[in-house]
């Protein structure tokens, strides 16, 4: 939460279009990590119990996910010319989503099991 809340703040002086073009950007990005997770799952367990399945199996959740997906590119492409303090703003998106899984691994947090 502090990590967040720092980087919010270093957009304050940003203008309210870049802004809002950030935090879209950064929906978008969330938004696909949550379909490729939701592919590796179906992968992964396709028997699991749900309370609730994609009509269609894999074919349903690719045809459910493309156009999300085709305009968060087109988003990132028309924006690509964005900088944020001198600094492309795709790189700064690059670093900020390869912070992630970094900071996962170097916390441990992979290695813990959950409580039975």
């Amino acid at each position: 939460m502090i990590f967040c809340g720092v980087a919010w703040l270093a957009t304050l002086g940003l203008p309210f279009a870049k802004l809002v073009i950030l935090d879209l950007m950064l929906y978008g990005t969330s938004l696909f990590l949550e379909f490729i997770a939701l592919i590796v799952l179906r992968i992964r367990e396709p028997r699991l119990e749900r309370p609730f399945r994609i009509p269609g199996g894999m074919l349903g959740i690719c045809l459910l996910a493309a156009p999300p997906t085709a305009l968060m590119i087109a988003a990132f492409v028309r924006n690509a010319h964005e900088a944020l303090y001198g600094v492309p703003a795709l790189l700064v998106g690059a670093v900020v989503v390869a912070l992630g899984p970094l900071l996962y691994v170097a916390t441990g947090r992979h290695r813990q099991v959950p409580a039975a």
